[in-house]
């Protein structure tokens, strides 16, 4: 167990030696190995590189650190439900969002991290898994949870799997030793298959809520490894994302920002679908979003910095 009160007084530290960081804020889990936790720093005016000491380094494992500027920071809850600890205020922050977001929050939660992740987590080797692995795991399960979430606000009947509590019960016997890789192997292949299923419930679940909405065909250059697309006239075989992925990337494409013109290189579209067919709440909801990235991509772009957005980080590349 990793005691959470010397990462706390470490990061007093970091947080007094850099005049411009308002604030540190800690988000995951430091419990064990597997787990990896974010580093966000809350800034206030340049962003300077800081050194991170080794210790907390080697404490993020597959975390990452992460730069938002303290003008609404609080954003950040727009994007998904964050447990987020306060350094400074040596506290959990409260979950800011207003309600009438909170169905878009869970869909685009969901579109952002599922789809990337079940095509890493497909090539996943059973027998011979490493905590990365596992990580990617956990973050699949909880794009089925987020898309749960999604559907009870719609009232959407669909059948819940959570799959995520038997996933953290088996890894805590995966670390203190009480089942062996094998045992967890056969979780790994249980939810590939459930995986399967899935993909199509959920794929024609938002194909029918958004079916009237226009958008014939994209594709999306998604990181340097993962594309997207989309095609309504194909087989569904064809398409690998459903088109309110499409809608919400074209949205953003259509905004006057920096960020938007980067995404604009990668997206391909044979039209574009009307700026009002997302409705205005929607709307509203993503400007806040994409104004809270480009803010991020502008500072860091100036810091020269590679890494560092909370999402679309390979933009600064």
């Amino acid at each position: 167990m990793i005691s959470k009160n010397k990462i706390v007084n470490i990061l007093e530290k970091v947080l007094k030696k850099n005049a411009f960081i308002y604030d540190v804020w800690i988000y995951g889990s430091y419990k064990d190995k597997i787990s990896d936790i974010d580093l966000i720093i809350v800034y206030d005016g340049k962003i300077k590189k800081i050194r991170i000491p080794k210790f907390i380094k080697n404490k993020l494992y597959g975390g990452t650190i992460i730069y938002i500027p303290k003008k609404n920071s609080k954003n950040i809850f727009l994007f998904e439900k964050l447990k987020i600890f306060s350094i400074k205020k040596k506290r959990y922050l409260n979950d800011s969002i207003q309600k009438k977001y909170l169905i878009y929050r869970s869909l685009t939660s969901f579109l952002e991290r599922y789809y990337e992740r079940r095509l890493k987590y497909k090539s996943i080797k059973n027998s011979n898994f490493t905590n990365r692995d596992l990580r990617i795991m956990k973050s699949i399960l909880f794009s089925y949870n987020a898309f749960y979430d999604f559907c009870k606000i719609k009232k959407i009947k669909i059948k819940k799997q959570n799959y995520l509590e038997k996933y953290l019960n088996l890894r805590s016997k995966l670390i203190d030793k009480k089942i062996s890789k094998k045992n967890f192997t056969i979780f790994i292949k249980e939810i590939k298959k459930f995986d399967k299923s899935f993909f199509k419930k959920s794929f024609f679940i938002l194909e029918k809520i958004y079916k009237k909405t226009p958008l014939v065909a994209y594709n999306y250059k998604f990181t340097k490894n993962i594309k997207f697309k989309y095609n309504k006239n194909n087989k569904f075989n064809y398409n690998n994302t459903p088109k309110i992925l499409g809608l919400m990337y074209d949205f953003y494409v259509n905004q006057n920002f920096e960020i938007s013109k980067k995404i604009s290189k990668d997206f391909k579209t044979v039209n574009k679908a009307k700026l009002n067919s997302l409705g205005k709440d929607f709307q509203n909801y993503l400007i806040k979003k994409i104004t809270f990235l480009n803010q991020s991509y502008i500072d860091l772009k100036k810091a020269k910095l590679k890494k560092g957005m909370y999402r679309l980080t390979w933009y600064l590349e």
